[in-house]
């Protein structure tokens, strides 16, 4: 699995966190199968303006190989100086969701340490 993220239409950096568990075939299973940390990622934009933020995860099907494609979107308005925090997460089996949370709700994603944290982006 791969999810690389996207700032109008151009990839910026990959979101993957690391292998937590690697599940071994079994029944229908053709190939193993791995669940990711949850991770998170603090980003520093130098824009400002309408921005669209995309999110692209490709991922192998464990019973056939197929790799499969999910994607989400979201415009944002930046001004300088402001925080925005984003959470990616599964619409239903085949696609994903960008929306914005509330700094309470980010903070305490931010202190569940089972998320990992990724290297800081800075925007050049």
């Amino acid at each position: 699995m791969t999810t690389t993220i996207k700032q109008n239409g151009k990839d910026i950096f990959d979101m993957t966190g690391p292998i937590k568990k690697t599940i071994k075939p079994s029944g229908n299973m053709q190939f193993p199968f791995n669940q990711y940390a949850p991770c998170h990622k603090k980003c520093i934009f130098k824009s400002e303006g309408k921005v669209l933020f995309s999110a692209e995860c490709k991922h192998t099907n464990a019973v056939n190989g197929k790799i499969s494609t999910m994607a989400g979107e979201i415009q944002l308005n930046l001004t300088s100086g402001s925080t925005y925090y984003i959470s990616i997460t599964n619409k239903g089996l085949n696609d994903m969701q960008l929306k914005t949370l509330t700094e309470k709700e980010a903070e305490k994603l931010l202190k569940n340490k089972k998320y990992v944290t990724l290297p800081e982006y800075i925007e050049q």
